[in-house]
């Protein structure tokens, strides 16, 4: 997948729970205060809510990880370099 698409995704994923979030939280004061929908009804909603929520956080992990072990290969490379370059300098030192 496409890395700037894959970012609008999320975001968008992002949006649409937190939308979500609002209108569940608005139904859950609706029926404390006496009306709107059954209790089943809101606790499924929640439910769902909870799925999404945890859905989106992994994918966010993930996406962290891999840019983690991207920036891994770069240092172990660079590391690479930097003792190659100490040996050249060592052996062409005056002793």
């Amino acid at each position: 997948m496409n890395n700037s698409l894959g970012k609008k995704l999320v975001t968008f994923l992002q949006v649409c729970l937190i939308v979500f979030g609002i209108y569940i939280s608005i139904q859950v004061l609706i029926k404390i205060l006496g009306g709107s929908w059954e209790t089943e009804a809101l606790v499924l909603g929640m439910l769902f809510l909870n799925l999404s929520a945890t859905s989106t956080l992994t994918i966010v992990l993930v996406q962290l990880r891999s840019d983690h072990k991207h920036h891994f290969c770069q240092f172990k490379s660079l590391a690479g370099d930097f003792k190659r370059l100490v040996r050249n300098v060592d052996s062409i030192r005056p002793k």
